[in-house]
């Protein structure tokens, strides 16, 4: 993350963002847990679309598959 979240750059849980979205974005439990579920399924549904694009793109080098596992990572730990 380029900013920090209580105090760390760490990418925060489902949890963590619960909470910020409570605290700082004035939402309720229920909201921001919709929010969190629907970013995660927008993330998921792109996964194919973003190895599509570093196949039509060798420019791209390795970028695209290291941005997939990256967001696999994030899905998982919102999990």
């Amino acid at each position: 993350m380029a900013l920090t979240m209580d105090g760390t750059k760490r990418w925060p849980d489902a949890k963590r963002l619960e909470k910020f979205g409570i605290r700082r974005c004035q939402l309720s439990s229920a909201a921001a847990k919709a929010i969190v579920a629907e970013v995660t399924e927008a993330v998921a549904s792109a996964l194919p679309t973003l190895k599509q694009f570093g196949e039509l793109d060798p420019k791209a080098g390795e970028t695209p598959e290291r941005m997939r596992l990256a967001w696999i990572e994030g899905l998982a730990s919102l999990a």
